[in-house]
């Protein structure tokens, strides 16, 4: 498997509700699509929820990095660029996946660091808690993703679809 994001940061006086419209024309397409466990499509507005900018922020957890590049490589992926610009796409290894099993309203992401010295097999196999949690080997960054958390988040996202193929 592989967790990717890539974040399109908008203006402030962007009209988010164009966002809206756009994830409840395309949203249904990734329903089936293949090679994907889930994909949350996520926004937050600035001053809502305690954001501080206007984001559409798509996370997705694929089977595999050929499905990945497949939709990387695809007509959905060329749109969103030819409507947004190219993102910087981010990337994580999962160490844990647990897709939601009903509706999400939320979606929270955090990342720490790992600290040098850190037992690798040891993270690997830790429970660790979240409902994905994936490494970035490249900047040795551990996410932990939750559905509907309780409390604060410094990086809480509105779902406004999720899709689920495996689910269906």
């Amino acid at each position: 498997m592989i967790a990717m994001q890539y974040v399109f940061t908008l203006p402030a006086d962007y009209d988010m509700g164009r966002i809206v419209d756009r994830v409840a024309q395309k949203g249904a397409f990734f329903d089936d699509f293949p090679g994907l466990v889930f994909k949350a499509f996520l926004m937050s507005e600035a001053g809502r929820d305690g954001a501080a900018a206007n984001r559409y922020a798509p996370f997705y957890v694929w089977h595999s990095p050929e499905a990945l590049r497949d939709f990387l490589a695809g007509p959905g992926f060329a749109a969103l660029v030819a409507g947004f610009g190219r993102p910087s796409i981010r990337t994580w290894l999962p160490l844990k996946v647990v897709p939601p099993t009903g509706p999400v309203e939320t979606l929270d992401l955090a990342e720490e660091a790992v600290p040098d010295g850190t037992d690798l097999a040891g993270l690997i196999a830790a429970d660790h808690a979240g409902d994905v949690v994936g490494l970035d080997p490249g900047g040795w960054r551990l996410l932990r993703v939750r559905f509907d958390a309780a409390g604060p988040s410094a990086d809480r996202f509105r779902v406004l679809h999720l899709s689920q193929p495996d689910q269906r």
